[in-house]
């Protein structure tokens, strides 16, 4: 019985492995969750040209994603106000897969940090109901015609 091509694909196999990666984490962080900032003081010394390359790719991403408008004030007051244990999140990411969310007020939220590391950059949209597409606008029409 010959085999599905599919599961021979690099982009197969790197999602899967990826995905796998992203469930041992999540498990790891539920069993200690100080594991990552242990071992990161240890690895550091070694990868420090990757660790201040990512810290600037991050930093990068976070200025293009923060429009002239926002109220960078309000966003640092956002960050040093976040409880212990947890992490401040971006509900739409800044770089998603279907979708690229503004680094602003409103688009943040604070999460366990357990819980954020296992969203990692995904997007549940919320499933909107009639009723609340309809609401304000159907009761303008209601009003209207009374």
């Amino acid at each position: 019985m010959p085999r599905n091509p599919r599961y021979y694909t690099a982009e197969f196999l790197k999602a899967d492995a990826a995905a796998r990666q992203r469930a041992y984490r999540a498990r790891r962080v539920e069993k200690d969750p100080e594991f990552y900032k242990k071992n990161y003081y240890k690895r550091y010394p070694f990868d420090q040209p990757l660790f201040v390359a990512r810290a600037r790719l991050r930093q990068k991403n976070i200025l293009q994603a923060t429009p002239p408008w926002a109220d960078r004030k309000e966003l640092i007051e956002f960050y040093k106000n976040c409880p212990d244990g947890h992490h401040v999140d971006h509900i739409v990411p800044l770089k998603g897969e279907n979708v690229c969310g503004l680094h602003v007020i409103e688009n943040l939220q604070y999460l366990p940090a357990a819980e954020n590391i296992r969203k990692s950059n995904s997007f549940e949209e919320v499933p909107q109901t009639p009723a609340l597409l309809d609401g304000p606008q159907q009761q303008e029409s209601q009003q209207v015609h009374s």
